[in-house]
């Protein structure tokens, strides 16, 4: 749970870490109580599992999953933020920061002129892609999500 975590942002419901972050974990196996700790640079997990046959490994996996909220499949998307436009134009300072990256020009609106629209998995999607089909039918059930 995310007041498990003894950080003020993550109680308010944000995360402090932004962008791609690496996570230092220590992991204390053999715990008489479960529980995980964000001390600002490090996560602690105190899991029951000893060492052994990755059983550990298994319990910090399960622990750092339950930690993180899941949408319930079965509820429509919420934001804190009312929708975007799919026609809105992108922020300049955005494109600007793409263009600087990527010497290519951001496109200037969230569509990119395409119509916005969405199709789930459940209804036949396909994206094209093997490799995050290959992903989504191993990951997702993972995660209790639909395979």
């Amino acid at each position: 749970m995310v007041d498990d975590v003894p950080d003020p942002a993550a109680r308010r419901g944000r995360h402090p870490l932004i962008g791609p972050t690496r996570l230092t974990v220590r992991v204390h196996p053999r715990a008489r109580a479960e529980r995980l700790e964000w001390d600002g640079s490090t996560l602690q997990l105190w899991v029951h599992e000893p060492p052994a046959g990755g059983r550990a490994n298994a319990a910090v996996i399960r622990a750092a999953a339950a930690a993180v909220p899941a949408a319930d499949p079965g509820q429509p998307a919420r934001g804190r933020h009312p929708p975007i436009d799919p026609q809105a134009q992108t922020p300049a300072a955005w494109r600007d920061y793409v263009a600087r990256r990527t010497c290519l020009p951001a496109p200037g609106s969230m569509t990119e002129g395409a119509p916005a629209r969405f199709a789930p998995f459940k209804s036949g999607y396909d994206p094209g892609d093997p490799a995050i089909m290959a992903t989504r039918n191993k990951v997702f059930p993972l995660h209790g999500l639909m395979p």
